[in-house]
């Protein structure tokens, strides 16, 4: 990553509104912070049509993804199940740790694209824990796990 991104990124994400951040990665002169804005804008699409495409397919009806969603086998299909599950005041709640949440596992996914050596040891150690528990391992075993929990 060049530096002037490195630099700029810190300062950029505590400045202003988010409609003044977009205006300024959109005039920035750097083809990599218009990249990391693309794709940014992709991944942003693609969740909101996978998410739009399993509400409207759960309001038609759809058995199958209604079945999916009960059996929450993907992180979305959880998440969707809890809000199906939970009171309008647990859905403000949740509703207002979205951010926070998605910050967090946006920094945590970016640091290890940077330290590909970690995302190596994390994937070891995960896949390991699998091969233990033969497939889903339990939470209090994942957070337990050395590296996981660094």
């Amino acid at each position: 990553m060049s530096l002037e991104i490195q630099i700029l990124l810190p300062i950029l994400v505590n400045i202003g509104s988010p409609k003044f951040r977009r205006w300024f990665v959109d005039h920035f002169p750097s083809k990599r912070l218009r990249a990391i804005r693309d794709i940014v804008d992709t991944w942003d699409r693609t969740m909101t049509e996978i998410f739009e495409g399993k509400k409207r397919a759960l309001r038609e009806g759809d058995g199958a993804l209604a079945k999916q969603i009960g059996q929450a086998k993907d992180l979305m299909s959880i998440l969707m199940k809890a809000n199906m599950e939970a009171s309008e005041e647990d859905k403000t709640f949740a509703f207002a740790a979205t951010d926070t949440t998605s910050n967090a596992l946006s920094r945590t996914l970016h640091l290890l694209a940077l330290h590909p050596e970690a995302q190596e040891r994390l994937r070891a150690e995960v896949i390991e824990a699998r091969k233990f528990h033969n497939g889903d391992i339990p939470y209090d075993d994942l957070v337990s796990l050395p590296f996981m929990d660094a």
